[in-house]
């Protein structure tokens, strides 16, 4: 049986699970709005390529979210592997959810980083989001 990791350590699971946890750090959220980077995983459909994930998840978040607003789309390196970065913005009845949101292909699998700030995103969150991508490392 395959060995999974988590930072307290370690177990066996059936080869037939698939991975599909989800990580979330976050700020205290005692200050206004909150912040949070969430890392994800999602299975590539047979024949799709990152590019193909990605514009997916972005038709998929564009249609459920009023007042979708892309902001930029980028192509990056991550731990030397070729990544797309997306920005964009939606306004609900809290105000304005800001996000950037990377791709990063593993395997058969993409990462998807996903940084969130309620209300705009300020310049030391977006300073942090571009370290956390740029410090990531794969095992």
């Amino acid at each position: 049986m395959p060995v999974f990791h988590v930072d307290e350590g370690s177990y066996e699971v059936p080869e037939s699970w698939e991975d599909s946890t989800i990580n979330i750090h976050s700020v205290d959220r005692a200050g206004p709005g909150g912040f949070s980077f969430v890392v994800s995983r999602e299975s590539l459909r047979e024949g799709e390529e990152l590019l193909d994930l990605a514009d997916r998840q972005l038709a998929e978040v564009e249609r459920s979210l009023d007042g979708f607003e892309l902001i930029e789309k980028r192509q990056l390196a991550i731990d030397g592997k070729v990544a797309l970065e997306a920005e964009f913005r939606w306004r609900n009845e809290a105000g304005v959810t800001h996000q950037r949101q990377a791709y990063v292909p593993c395997g058969a699998k993409v990462l998807i980083m996903t940084a969130t700030a309620m209300n705009e995103l300020s310049e030391e969150h977006g300073a942090q989001v571009t370290g956390l991508l740029r410090s990531f490392k794969f095992r």
